[in-house]
Formats: C-alpha cells, sequence, structure tokens
C-alpha cells in the first residue's frame, strides 16, 4: 500500500529566491496559477491530499492573503513559519476564510549553548504552538529537535 499523505505545498518559503540553499523566488499570482492548475489535476485523478499556499513566515502575511483572493476556491489552505513577524496576522478575515497550518520551524539553529532555554521553550509555546492554535491552526510543527555541535542536523 501507499504512504498516506496528508498535505502537501505548493512551494516551501516562495519569497527566498536568493537564499544560500536552493530556492526558487514564487510570487502569489504564480503560486495562484499553479494552484489552479495543479489542485484540480489531483482531485480528477481521485488525489484528496490537503494542498496549501504560501508556506513561509508570518511577516509577510499579506502575500497569503493575495494567494487566498486569487486561488483560494482550490486551495485547502495556507502554511506558516514563525521565522519572522508574529501569529496575530492569522487574524485576518481572508486568512481566516482557508484552513491555517503552522507547518514548520526550528528555533534553535543559532542558538548559542549557554541560551535561555526558557525563554526559547516561551517563544515556541507563543509563536508556534500556542499562538497559531488561538487563532485556528491545525497543525504545529517544529523539527530538527537535535542538532550537531554546528547546529546542523
Amino acid at each position: 500500500t501507499a504512504l498516506p499523505i496528508s498535505a502537501l505545498t505548493l512551494q516551501n518559503e516562495p519569497d527566498f529566491g536568493d537564499a544560500e540553499y536552493p530556492c526558487t523566488y514564487f510570487t502569489a499570482e504564480q503560486e495562484a496559477k499553479l494552484a489552479k492548475a495543479l489542485v484540480p489535476l489531483l482531485r480528477r485523478n481521485g488525489v484528496d491530499t490537503l494542498v496549501l499556499g504560501h508556506d513561509h513566515n508570518y511577516d509577510i502575511w499579506e502575500r497569503a492573503a493575495e494567494l487566498i483572493e486569487r486561488a483560494g476556491d482550490v486551495l485547502d489552505g495556507t502554511a506558516w513559519h514563525a521565522y519572522m513577524g508574529s501569529p496575530e496576522v492569522l487574524a485576518d478575515k481572508r486568512l481566516q476564510s482557508s484552513g491555517i497550518f503552522h507547518t514548520e520551524q526550528t528555533a534553535h539553529t543559532h542558538r548559542g549553548r549557554d541560551a535561555n532555554f526558557r525563554g526559547d521553550v516561551e517563544w515556541m509555546l507563543g509563536n508556534v504552538l500556542l499562538g497559531p492554535i488561538s487563532y485556528g491552526s491545525r497543525s504545529a510543527s517544529a523539527w530538527n529537535l537535535a542538532l550537531d555541535d554546528g547546529f546542523g542536523p
């Protein structure tokens, strides 16, 4: 049997077209066009996996709202990261009209060994778990809980 996939995103961090890792800049308009082509194709072929857009930070929430305006009729919601910005933006009426999913966070990539662990946990609770959930997020994801001495996987 096949591994069930509950959700997929159209592009991870579409506003980072010039990061130091493989990436592609993708406007809300381009992502909406992809969603309008891909989602109906998936549905016609019996694939009911949730399809999420945005998959990026709170600080560029207007991009997600534009995407929902353009393709909210086919997308199942928006995916979020907390690297920049605050989850309060999820209260926007346009974002609330569709599913909200927190899909990625690693808060310890550059955390020094002498960092304030309690402060880190409080930040994660407010920005990744309880904050997003209070605005209707259906998920919270903190990945890469164990890092090597160079703060890498």
